[in-house]
């Protein structure tokens, strides 16, 4: 061959490389269109090799746009002139980093229903497809409306047999029923009209002709996706319990039971008019609620994954909606319900109940008049009166400290449940120290607490005992200061004796008092109750009585909750889960103080309003979050899904129709001071989480020979799986829908929370086995890679690899072997009974995926034949969510090429046979044509015969 002849067809190559979509040498990658049912119109554009398409720009130097790919394959869709007959809609990126802009068909400017194009581009930019329906519209269609638009809505009201019937929604477009499966009628300009009778309970969809007035088309809107079942457990812990009243029938008379069954309404109908979301899981699950449990520790509820459950007397309307959105958490984000992902996915709870308690009773905006909510037969919750909040706590007693400046403020403060009780007007007076301190004993300092509030330590004994002590020598109040983190301790205890009040404080502000008088300093305070008629804005539960309510968002420290990240309440209780009961007032306090507005912890924060409140929040979770996201996840997502929103108008719940305002560029703004004036920008008490794994990519040789690879795509490819045989055995398995949106399938195992250590014992070892692999000559050494996802109870359940090698007992691989993602603990002895115990392994959670690199030298070589093995041990009870798998692979590397072929030290023209041979060959699976692999990439192609040319040393 001439060599001068062959370096113009390389120039030919890399010309149509550019022009073209060139994917490899040899074979061109080719434009696939699938087609609709319409002659030559398209349904799909992209590559055969599911490359990027090639696309031309119209303006030279200028970036390709979305326009750009439609106009340069206008015709395999059927569009004549994409300027005229295209608007674009939106543009979304997803959580994969590909960014998704649709296209608005239009007819004379009126959209075409069901005609949209949309273009695909990957997290590079490059565009991978395009796909949608171009929609057939005679030119004679007219754009101009014959009859006005509140005639159609007569039309329809008429025929719902309700003149009172209005429309929620109304527009004009062009369409053929035939283009959503219907019988055809031709091309028609219609208003679309979403029609509702007075109490929302019928909603209807109606296409009516806007030239003749014809009903094209109707259907219902609701009724087919709301489905209620209302359970009775009538004072017993059965789950469901009999059913009682199902979607559509009349009110039962029992009056837990309506009230589970309005409150319900009003939650998804707060969900479908805002967001359009079609019940817990948006593909109408049926809403299942139990009333009258005795399956909580009462007075209690709970979500258990298929239901919510109530306590006799706590169907309120915040708490219904309260553990139903724990099923829309489970279905989106899934928080995992520990540490702070668990606080987020509890105050999600808590926000989307608040909002459905506040629409419902007509009271998100203060002082405001708009559309009513379509109240359900059993009315609102307890919603008035809703006025701003102040600082003042609702209910309760508080401890305002009047001076010294520096400590001064007002404080949440414990309550004594003997003595007397203390009046709004309250108790002030001078501080003073106790000796002893405990106030276990008589007071020796009697002359220095006479007149005065003494201030005694928690502990030893009753607080009763302490508050006599000191009413002895002519206290007029006491005040316990906690001995542990924490909020105040309520005072319990007993005697008819005791005549003066007393009220508790936490250990934090309790020292800096004690701080104070050491110093000789005058501290003067008030113990008070604090007022219930200040309104019940943000308390959650508040329906019986709003002294109380479970949690208050707008002051959470109110009920010994934090209101920032970093504050002493945030306790991160192990005996609530990590504190998800109470750490939940971090995000609480957010979102009432971004809704209403107010300053915090040297922030001014000019509140943007309930309704774009939800959407960022709503955004944040359906979108950005994922099952371990903490707080500091949480800012960053719901600042994006605050940029995301500017420029759009979030719907609101009471219609469903546009609401009022536009999302600003000033709204997103407020929602950044927020998270940072409640620290949620910093890592927080309870935020302290070592991701298990490092999620940036290994450093990997750029040239491999792969030995065995699989990426779980194809079926489970000879991997077999086992167990140990625990009281409920289970195997690794194949699955979809990954964490954290990674594609894909990989094999999981999971460590359900099961077992209770005593006599259902569910300790046990699960085994991932591969099939034999056959290490080849020279592929010395074995590495082997794989990605995983962890997310296990620490440190007792978790998992490891072993390996077999020539037929051998499985052994351990140890961490050593690691290169890169070794095991992050040793799996604990102490009361564990997991068959594990004692050895390295990957346990706990938080993080993302991250693949580890394991270096076989010593273990395995070339011409050995070895199994991997995956093993997850578990304890006897306990656990979280399991450990995902996936693309695993087995290489080894291959030494960068000289071009030497024949290895005599020269670069040869006779070594141009060889390189030919090897042209457009992968060195993965060609290792004879390493030598020819030389810039890294291993694949041989023009660029190595490139560098070959440039190597010619030899004849």
């Amino acid at each position: 061959m001439d060599f001068r002849g062959w370096k113009l067809f390389a120039a030919a190559v890399c010309l149509h490389l550019v022009q073209g979509g060139y994917q490899s040498f040899g074979q061109i990658s080719q434009v696939v269109v699938k087609k609709s049912s319409s002659p030559n119109k398209g349904t799909f554009v992209g590559m055969s090799d599911g490359g990027p398409i090639p696309v031309h720009t119209s303006v030279a130097g200028a970036a390709v746009s979305p326009l750009d790919l439609v106009k340069e394959y206008k015709d395999k869709f059927g569009i004549d002139d994409p300027d005229a007959q295209l608007m674009a809609s939106n543009t979304r990126r997803d959580d994969l980093g590909w960014t998704h802009t649709n296209f608005q068909q239009i007819h004379h400017g009126v959209p075409v229903f069901g005609g949209v194009i949309k273009t695909h581009q990957n997290a590079n930019g490059e565009f991978i497809s395009a796909n949608g329906h171009f929609l057939s519209v005679p030119s004679r269609v007219s754009s101009i409306p014959k009859i006005t638009r509140a005639a159609a809505e007569r039309i329809a009201a008429n025929a719902m047999n309700d003149p009172t019937a209005t429309a929620h929604e109304s527009r004009l477009e062009v369409v053929d029923p035939a283009w959503y499966g219907n019988r055809p009628k031709g091309a028609h300009l219609a208003y679309f009209l979403r029609m509702a009778d007075a109490p929302n309970t019928t909603v209807e969809g109606f296409f009516i002709d806007a030239h003749t007035g014809e009903i094209l088309d109707r259907w219902n809107l609701v009724e087919t996706a709301k489905n209620r079942q209302v359970h009775d457990a009538a004072f017993t812990d059965a789950l469901p319990g009999p059913l009682t009243r199902s979607e559509g029938n009349p009110a039962s008379g029992n009056i837990e039971v309506d009230r589970a069954y309005d409150y319900s309404g009003d939650m998804f109908d707060f969900y479908f008019r805002m967001f359009g979301r079609n019940s817990v899981n948006d593909a109408g699950l049926p809403l299942v609620l139990t009333v009258n449990s005795t399956a909580p520790t009462c007075p209690n509820a709970f979500w258990n994954g298929e239901q919510a459950v109530f306590c006799n007397a706590l169907t309120i309307d915040d708490v219904v909606a309260h553990e139903l959105t724990h099923g829309i958490v489970q279905f989106t984000a899934d928080l995992i319900y520990l540490n702070q992902p668990g606080q987020l996915n509890e105050s999600y709870a808590d926000v989307f109940g608040e909002l459905v308690d506040l629409f419902n009773g007509n009271g998100a905006f203060v002082g405001v008049v708009g559309p009513p909510w379509p109240v359900e037969a059993s009315g609102p919750g307890l919603d008035t009166p809703n006025l701003l909040r102040t600082d003042e706590c609702v209910g309760g007693t508080a401890l305002k400290i009047n001076s010294p400046a520096n400590i001064a403020g007002l404080f949440t403060a414990g309550q004594a449940f003997f003595g007397p009780a203390l009046s709004e007007t309250g108790l002030t007076g001078n501080l003073a120290r106790a000796t002893p301190a405990l106030g276990c004993s008589a007071l020796t300092n009697g002359s220095q607490i006479s007149g005065k509030i003494a201030v005694i330590d928690r502990g030893s004994c009753t607080f009763s005992v302490k508050v006599k002590n000191a009413q002895n020598v002519g206290a007029i109040g006491v005040l316990i200061v906690n001995n542990v983190p924490g909020g105040p301790p309520g005072l319990g205890g007993s005697d008819p004796t005791v005549t003066i009040p007393c009220a508790s404080i936490d250990q934090t502000n309790g020292q800096a008092i004690i701080d104070e008088l050491a110093q000789s300093h005058v501290v003067n305070a008030t113990m008070k109750a604090n007022g219930i008629s200040g309104g019940v804005r943000w308390l959650v539960a508040e329906g019986s009585a709003p002294q109380n309510a479970f949690r208050d968002m707008w002051r959470p420290t109110c009920k010994a909750h934090p209101d920032r990240a970093n504050h002493s309440f945030q306790t991160c209780d192990p005996n609530d889960n990590g504190g998800v009961h109470s750490g939940s007032g971090v995000p609480n306090h957010a979102f009432a103080l971004v809704t209403d507005g107010g300053s915090f912890n040297g922030f001014n924060v000019i509140g943007i309003g309930a309704i774009k409140s939800a959407a960022v929040w709503y955004r944040a979770l359906t979108i950005y979050l994922s099952a371990s996201s903490d707080f500091q996840d949480a800012y960053a997502a719901l600042n994006q899904a605050a940029n995301d929103l500017v420029g759009s108008t979030p719907l609101d719940p009471r219609t469903g129709l546009p609401s009022s305002s536009a999302f600003s560029a000033q709204d997103a703004l407020q929602v950044d001071l927020t998270l940072q004036a409640v620290e949620m920008n910093t890592q927080g008490l309870c935020g302290a989480v070592t991701p298990v794994l490092d999620s940036n990519p290994p450093v990997l040789c750029g040239s491999q020979m792969t030995i065995f690879s699989d990426d779980f795509e194809h079926g489970t490819n000879g991997w077999t799986v086992s167990n140990t045989n625990p009281p409920f055995p289970f195997n690794w398995t194949q699955v979809t829908n990954l964490p954290d949106g990674h594609p894909g399938i990989a094999w999981f195992i999971a460590d359900p929370d099961t077992g209770d250590c005593v006599t259902d014992i569910e300790a046990a070892v699960h085994f991932l086995t591969s099939p034999t692999i056959s290490i080849p000559a020279g592929a010395d050494p074995p590495i082997v890679t794989f990605t995983h996802y962890v997310a296990t109870e620490a440190p007792y359940d978790g998992g490891n690899l072993r390996i077999s090698v020539n037929g051998a007992a499985f052994a351990l691989i140890p961490g050593s072997a690691f290169s890169y993602n070794q095991y992050n603990a040793t799996l604990t002895i102490d009361n564990s009974d997991d068959p594990l115990a004692g050895q390295e392994a990957f346990t706990g959670f938080g993080g993302t995926w991250g693949t580890s690199v394991i270096d076989l030298t010593g273990i395995a070589g070339a011409g050995d034949l070895i199994r991997i093995q995956f093993e997850f041990g578990k304890d006897g009870c306990g656990g979280l969510l399991g450990w995902f798998v996936s693309d695993f692979k087995i290489f080894s590397c291959v030494p960068a090429g000289n071009g030497d072929f024949d290895a005599n030290g020269h670069v040869e023209m006779r070594d141009f046979a060889a390189m030919q041979n090897c042209f457009n060959a992968s060195t993965s699976n060609s290792p004879e044509c390493a030598p020819g692999e030389l810039n890294g990439d291993q694949l041989i192609d023009l660029a190595d015969h490139a560098l070959f040319v440039g190597r010619l040393n030899g004849p």
